[in-house]
C-alpha cells in the first residue's frame, strides 16, 4: 500500500496523512534496485517520512536495516521518541544568534 499511494503524483501531499510514518530507501548510486525506493533487502540507508500529531516527519532512520527502521517508525507514531533512533529537529538548548552589523564588523578591521 505504501508503494501505490506514494507513486501516484496527485496523492503525494496527502500520503503522509493516510499512512502515518513509513519507511523508504535512499539508494546508493551503485545499488541495482535504486529505482524502487521500497526495496527492503539492500544495504542502502533507510529513511522515515510521514505525519505525527500534525507535524511532518522526514528523518534518517540511522540504520540500513528495514526492520530497525520499522521499529523506529512505530516508536515515533506511538509518541515514544526517546526510544527511537530519531531525534527532533529542534535543538535541546537553542542558542540565540549573535547580531552582526556592518558597523560592528568594521570595528574589527585594522586601518
Amino acid at each position: 500500500m505504501y508503494r501505490r499511494l506514494t507513486e501516484v503524483q496527485s496523492l503525494s501531499t496527502i500520503t503522509p496523512l493516510l499512512m502515518g510514518v513509513f519507511v523508504y530507501v535512499r539508494h546508493t548510486t551503485d545499488c541495482p534496485k535504486r529505482a524502487d525506493r521500497f526495496w527492503r533487502h539492500c544495504r542502502c540507508p533507510k529513511w522515515l517520512r510521514g505525519t505525527v500529531a500534525g507535524r511532518e516527519v522526514r528523518k534518517s532512520a540511522k540504520t540500513r536495516s528495514w526492520e530497525k527502521a520499522e521499529i523506529a517508525a512505530h516508536s515515533i507514531e506511538n509518541g515514544d521518541i526517546s526510544k527511537s533512533a530519531i531525534e527532533t529537529d529542534a535543538p535541546k538548548n537553542p542558542i540565540e544568534p549573535q547580531r552582526v552589523t556592518i558597523r560592528s564588523v568594521g570595528r574589527g578591521i585594522p586601518r
